[in-house]
């Protein structure tokens, strides 16, 4: 969270989470392989799923 004399980051809060190291090394290989990084596939992969998530929790 942003102290008074700081402002947020314009691409979003940090969120630590703690990953399995074979799910690691699947979004290492991926990103290695695109080229992109693995905070985007992160970011794909939970928008994706929490979608999914709130269709079957909030319906």
């Amino acid at each position: 969270m942003a102290t008074s004399k700081q402002h947020p980051h314009p691409s979003g809060q940090v969120v630590s989470v703690r990953l399995p190291p074979d799910i690691i090394k699947r979004i290492e290989a991926l990103a290695e392989h695109t080229g992109r990084s693995r905070g985007l596939y992160i970011r794909l992969a939970l928008t994706a799923f929490l979608l999914q998530l709130e269709k079957d929790h909030w319906n």
